[in-house]
């Protein structure tokens, strides 16, 4: 039986689990350390913490590559560079407050930050933007595919005689 041909948005169970075992590693690692050698400076524990968090959402992305395509791999989804910003937007976002909430040992309070709110704001609206026109170019395609394949009204053929 011949193998299947690996495409870009086939899972990768093997690179997910490694990026896995690397959270898990940063998670227990860290907590034995503090427990070999006291309390972990807090700096620290926030960068294992945001370093946890983006292997995991790694992991999610290797395991699960549809959460990344712009339609289903069987509707030959192709991979959403605007996902893939939206995704970094909002894994950036949560590195940094959970490594100042480790910090500070608290939650960051996001008052007086309204370039968060407004890069936020814009990174949903370019992909409601981008996802539109997503649509009418799809709609387009179907009603011209659609034309290609209504068939015209037949015309009279006359007919021919045999000639003996």
């Amino acid at each position: 039986m011949p193998e299947k041909e690996k495409k870009i948005y086939d899972s990768q169970p093997q690179f997910a689990l490694v990026m896995l075992i690397g959270a898990l590693v940063a998670i227990f690692g860290t907590g034995i350390w503090s427990l070999v050698k006291g309390p972990v400076s807090p700096s620290i524990a926030g960068g294992a913490a945001a370093a946890v968090a983006v292997l995991l959402a790694a992991a999610i992305v290797l395991q699960w590559p549809a959460t990344i395509l712009d339609d289903a791999p069987d509707n030959e989804g192709q991979v959403s560079t605007m996902r893939i910003g939206m995704l970094a937007v909002v894994l950036t976002f949560c590195v940094l407050m959970l490594n100042e909430g480790w910090a500070k040992e608290r939650i960051p309070s996001l008052a007086g930050q309204s370039e968060w709110v407004w890069l936020v704001t814009a990174a949903f609206l370019g992909k409601t933007v981008q996802k539109y026109a997503e649509v009418q170019e799809k709609k387009k395609e179907l009603d011209v595919g659609k034309a290609a394949t209504t068939v015209p009204p037949k015309e009279e053929v006359p007919e021919l005689k045999k000639v003996a």
